[in-house]
């Protein structure tokens, strides 16, 4: 590519010529480090509040991203090698953006609105995600003198640090978190509530141990959905160009190729703007499952029209209709269902590692779309991300299992909930709707072995009555820890005895 041309010229040698390794090393190292971000800043975030973290992680991004557009020079291995490692350290600060922003966007009001509020901060990521191509062909357009090609490069870089620098600017004015034992005392006292007792001290203890371990069982579904999710997301997001390319004829200029490829973005932000709504409306467990299965046909159907030679307006309608729906529905669940899924206090640490499981999908599906796509070509690759998002569809809605916003829920005062109208100050001080809303399934097998225990404690102490009974009339006792060592005695109805 010519430094100074749109078109694609032959017998040119690019004025940053690529190492062998850096196409794989480059990608992977982004990815991993969106997974140690994840899951480190997601942790810290519960640990020191999410204004600390939010201000560490975008500062961390600030520097990274500066770096990588001024402090990589030298030959080519040793440029790529510096911009590997300040990719590295980017992918660390992005990556914790993701449980955080969640955690803070959903950190106030009711469930409901916990809800909504976390999908109004995903839908940034969609004009986010345009942001570099928009800036990619403004580039473009500079007029071509000596160096533009190293300007050009640079600025990309460099330029994604703005984003960053204004959330610092602002978390910076922001008063600090409270500890979550600290919110939870305030809580209780604004509300009047008594010391527990030691009774009601032992409940709650109870109520927590089964959130602990129903956070557990949730996390593989809420991990598993994502991860699947991106195996079939990612693996079509990244590869875009290259799906372009075999739907549309060669030669296009450079900038016709980054205007259709944009497009594919605006499709996805336009999904968000319908799915935003429809979260409140149905929950993110209903609209992923829904989204995924919707997404598997379209994939079946592009496969379909492909092989009957459909034109390549036809083709790149699905396309555009495939990035609708899984920003709209799967892609912002999967987002936010880990905030429907898990409390307050510990949100953004599992959030975090339920978002690493989808960096994983994301690697799989990066790593393993051209090897599918040199031996299978397009149709084998949209074929597997159909059955990637069923199996994802199915973690969704077999795993996850916190309540729905329209169910009932009941506090430790008798006070009757819809799950949407539960304020999270009041929940995160509550165990026992915590419980009820976070691990339904686990209250409900606790409350099936005490009712069996309490009917267990009737029939026993029903046995002892009639004992006593029967012990008054010299007939022998019902029980039979009371029978007779002589042997079996029959009582008939009529009291007599054989």
């Amino acid at each position: 590519m010519k430094s100074a041309s749109d078109m694609p010229v032959a017998n040119e040698f690019a004025d940053y010529p690529e190492p062998h390794w850096v196409h794989t090393v480059m990608k992977s190292s982004v990815f991993i480090g969106s997974i140690v971000g994840m899951l480190v800043m997601g942790r810290l975030g519960d640990v020191v509040g999410i204004k600390k973290a939010l201000i560490l992680t975008n500062s961390l991004v600030v520097a990274t991203a500066l770096a990588s557009g001024l402090l990589v020079w030298g030959p080519p291995n040793v440029l790529y090698a510096l911009l590997v490692f300040w990719r590295f350290l980017l992918g660390v600060g992005v990556g914790g953006n993701y449980p955080l922003a969640a955690a803070k966007a959903s950190s106030v009001g009711t469930v409901e609105e916990a809800v909504t509020k976390a999908g109004r901060a995903f839908f940034w990521q969609g004009p986010g995600s345009v942001a570099p191509y928009a800036v990619g062909y403004l580039l473009l357009l500079i007029p071509p003198f000596e160096g533009i090609t190293s300007l050009q490069f640079r600025l990309v870089m460099a330029l994604g640090a703005i984003p960053s620098a204004f959330v610092v600017y602002f978390m910076t004015q922001e008063p600090d978190d409270k500890p979550s034992d600290e919110r939870k005392k305030t809580v209780r006292e604004a509300s009047g509530r008594k010391p527990t007792t030691a009774s009601a001290s032992r409940r709650e203890e109870s109520h927590e141990q089964e959130v602990k371990r129903g956070l557990t069982r949730t996390l593989v579904g809420t991990a598993g959905t994502w991860l699947f999710f991106d195996i079939a997301y990612y693996g079509m997001n990244i590869f875009a160009p290259t799906i372009l390319k075999s739907i549309f004829p060669p030669g296009a200029p450079l900038a016709t190729i980054a205007v259709r490829a944009a497009i594919l973005p605006i499709c996805g932000i336009a999904g968000t703007l319908v799915g935003i709504p429809l979260l409140g409306v149905i929950g993110p467990r209903i609209l992923n499952a829904a989204g995924l299965i919707v997404a598997a046909f379209l994939y079946i159907l592009f496969v379909y029209m492909q092989q009957h030679n459909a034109g390549s307006s036809a083709l790149f309608g699905i396309l555009c209709s495939l990035f609708f729906v899984l920003k709209g529905a799967p892609d912002i669940a999967t987002y936010v269902l880990p905030v429907m899924s898990f409390p307050r206090s510990v949100r953004a640490t599992y959030h975090g590692r339920s978002g690493s499981a989808g960096k994983v999908g994301a690697m799989l599906g990066t790593f393993i779309f051209p090897l599918l796509f040199d031996s299978g070509g397009l149709q084998l690759v949209f074929m597997i991300e159909a059955v990637a998002c069923i199996v994802s569809a199915a973690f969704g809605l077999f795993l996850v299992s916190p309540l729905e916003l329209d169910d009932q829920v009941i506090s430790n005062s008798g006070q009757k909930y819809s799950v949407r109208n539960v304020d999270q100050d009041e929940l995160e001080s509550d165990e026992a709707l915590q419980a009820q809303i976070y691990d339904p399934m686990s209250v409900h097998i606790t409350e099936t072995k005490e009712s069996i225990n309490e009917m267990k404690e009737e029939i026993g102490l029903l046995h002892h009555k009639i004992d006593l009974l029967l012990a008054g009339r010299g007939l022998a006792a019902a029980s039979p820890t009371f029978a007779p060592a002589s042997g079996p005695v029959i009582v008939n109805t009529n009291g007599s005895r054989q």
